[in-house]
């Protein structure tokens, strides 16, 4: 009977030699054979290069922005104004009947246009989020700022909102690791 023992090489996981043994009556079937170990493993906390969960969270809500946006801002100008003036009721007099649907559809537009433009700058800070994470404060704050103002022109169906709010706050609270001794500076 033969008995191979392997090493297994890791940064934070340093088993004793025994723990994972290979035995075999022969060479051609070989048996995997666990033994529980007595080392235990240490914990290092995951530090990335760049802030990649917020901007992926950024990139999603800033296209659903972008989405929302353009919807309500076609509905806005190409159907609204086309309606029929029945549908709508003047009760108070003070707006002639045949202007609702042009003004309803104004307001539309700045709403669906604010929610692109939203939308646009969400999803232009999440890229350049991941092109220069030096600059992750202005991101977060533009990613932050931009999913708020969303809420006024749809909010990229409100998920896009609430995806860019929480991609800002963790792009905000995301700190550069540090570099190891030695190391020459970053720029």
């Amino acid at each position: 009977m033969r008995v191979q023992q392997f090493e297994v090489a890791s940064a934070s996981f340093q088993p004793s030699s025994d723990c994972i043994k290979i035995v075999s009556a022969n060479q051609f079937s070989p048996t995997l054979s666990i033994h529980p170990c007595d080392s235990k493993m240490t914990t290092q906390p995951m530090t990335e290069g760049f802030p990649n969960t917020a901007s992926v969270l950024a990139i999603i809500g800033g296209c659903l922005m972008i989405v929302a946006g353009m919807l309500i801002t076609a509905l806005a100008v190409f159907v609204i104004p086309h309606l029929s003036t029945s549908l709508f009721h003047n009760a108070t007099g003070s707006l002639p009947v045949q202007n609702v649907p042009s003004f309803v559809g104004s307001i539309l537009t700045g709403f669906g246009l604010l929610g692109l433009i939203s939308g646009i700058i969400v999803l232009g800070s999440g890229i350049m989020l991941r092109i220069n994470p030096g600059q992750s404060v202005v991101f977060g704050l533009l990613i932050l700022v931009f999913s708020v103002l969303s809420f006024f022109g749809s909010g990229g169906f409100v998920a896009g909102a609430v995806l860019g709010i929480i991609g800002g706050i963790m792009t905000l609270r995301w700190r550069r690791p540090a570099a190891p001794a030695g190391a020459p500076p970053r720029s």
